[in-house]
């Protein structure tokens, strides 16, 4: 019997064995490399854009784009730059937020991401997409669908500030929509060298604009005024997703622009986005006053022009910035007009004055 129990006791023993060793191969297998030319990344928006803001209009999709870019590294490895396009993917519904790129030669790479909102419904064309010196040209092409609010497959040649290093915002045939309309877009990138294992990786996005909110303080000053003329603004018009910056502005003057009260309850008198840095900032000045806009009313009654230098008003991505002020005046010598801005990040509290 005594025999019997030991024989007993050592087979379990013996059994427990076997299935740590099972267990540990299991363990060193899973940690194991696996080798292959595949490279996926899930692109994991963040919190606010999984809840995206009530749009303005329906019938609308979204849409993810990713580039694969090669990356030179080897003149400036802390500053690196982009060398070529190698692909484009442009995915929308279910499971369009990852991708998949075979890249068979090692080496370091770049993949640039790129989500917003186009019209419901849309199907694809094939679009092509040309840049890079003559030492380094490049032509890609790819399914696209159309661009509705931004332009993301600018062109160019002898320039690799192409596709999603050059988007810009589309410019409405009416300008009025500039002070009205809702932009939603985010971004990112992923760097990494190929080697002969396969790759897998997860990227958060982030929003690249912010958004101004231009308020009177005075209700009461609103009770005569039937829309806003608008005669000068500025804003970043241009974003490059691989510098994370902006890379160019617009001026517009020309032609006053009439556009009513975006919502005299809130006494918010109209909006306008801009590209932002991931640092704060201030948006660029050409002419002096940047800001240039005064009032219709409906009495009759002459309203000084409001003038707001664009270098004291901050600007920096993922912010609202509320600016407010007594802008409906009647002195017609143009003195200053203090305005206080409050910024809330993530559409942080805190506020900032300004004098123009």
């Amino acid at each position: 019997m005594k025999m019997k129990q030991n024989f007993l006791l050592g087979a379990m023993a013996l059994a427990g064995l076997f299935a740590s060793c099972s267990q540990t191969e299991m363990e060193e297998a899973a940690n194991v490399p696996q080798k292959g030319n595949e490279v996926t990344v899930t692109v994991a928006p963040s919190a606010d854009f999984t809840q995206p803001r009530t749009r303005t209009e329906s019938n609308q999709q979204l849409r993810y784009i990713a580039e694969l870019w090669e990356e030179d590294k080897t003149t400036n490895p802390t500053n690196p730059t982009t060398k070529k396009l190698i692909a484009r993917t442009e995915q929308v519904g279910a499971d369009a937020n990852k991708f998949t790129f075979n890249v068979e030669q090692q080496g370091d790479y770049v993949i640039l991401f790129w989500a917003d909102y186009i019209a419901a419904g849309g199907s694809t064309s094939e679009k092509t997409i040309t840049g890079g010196g003559h030492m380094n040209s490049f032509t890609v092409t790819f399914q696209g669908y159309t661009d509705k609010e931004f332009k993301t497959d600018e062109i160019s040649y002898g320039s690799d500030l192409v596709g999603l290093q050059k988007v810009s915002m589309n410019k409405p045939d009416d300008k009025s929509v500039y002070f009205s309309r809702t932009l939603e877009a985010f971004c990112g990138k992923l760097s990494f060298t190929k080697d002969v294992n396969i790759v897998n990786e997860q990227v958060t996005l982030k929003r690249p604009l912010c958004k101004y909110i231009f308020k009177e303080k005075n209700a009461s000053s609103l009770s005569t005024i039937s829309n806003i003329v608008i005669k000068s603004f500025i804003f970043n018009i241009y974003y490059n997703v691989y510098n994370e910056n902006m890379s160019s502005y617009n001026v517009n003057t020309g032609a006053p622009t009439s556009v009513n009260i975006l919502n005299s309850s809130e006494q918010q008198l109209f909006t306008l986005y801009s590209f932002g840095g991931t640092t704060e900032g201030t948006l660029p000045t050409v002419r002096e006053p940047d800001f240039v806009f005064n009032f219709t009313t409906t009495d009759g009654s002459n309203k000084q022009d409001v003038k707001i230098k664009a270098n004291q008003i901050p600007c920096r991505a993922n912010y609202i910035y509320t600016l407010s002020g007594s802008f409906v005046q009647d002195d017609p010598t143009g003195s200053a007009v203090n305005v206080d801005v409050t910024y809330n990040e993530g559409w942080t509290d805190g506020s900032k004055d300004l004098d123009n």
